[in-house]
């Protein structure tokens, strides 16, 4: 997968790969039951993309510097040639966390949460 994440503040990141991509959108309708049966409904569109995803790094400066660009308080971009469903507009939502993968200790993981704006 070629993903590049690209800070407002023009930092990049470009990871091996992008891994556990998980997205959800809250429901937005409004649905009021009727006396005597029935429901009435008004339609609203979903909420915008939350969720996580797993950026992987074979090199732990690069690892780092994902960590530290995602710590800032910035708007990013993520951009993927493969999987294009997945290009978004997103802030830190939650959580940032950085770890050695346990079972290789090759592989650097920053598990990022989003909130796409």
């Amino acid at each position: 997968m070629s993903t590049i994440i690209t800070s407002s503040d023009s930092t990049q990141t470009a990871p091996l790969l992008v891994d556990g991509w998980e997205e959800s959108a809250e429901g937005k309708n409004i649905v009021n039951p009727i006396m005597g049966g029935g429901v009435d409904v008004t339609l609203q569109a979903a909420s915008k993309r939350t969720g996580s995803f797993v950026l992987v790094y074979t090199d732990e400066s690069d690892a780092q510097a994902a960590f530290e660009m995602h710590r800032k308080a910035a708007v990013f971009t993520l951009s993927d040639s493969e999987r294009p469903s997945v290009a978004m507009t997103y802030v830190l939502a939650g959580d940032l966390t950085r770890a050695l993968d346990d079972e290789s200790r090759e592989f650097w993981l920053v598990t990022v949460n989003f909130q796409e704006v």
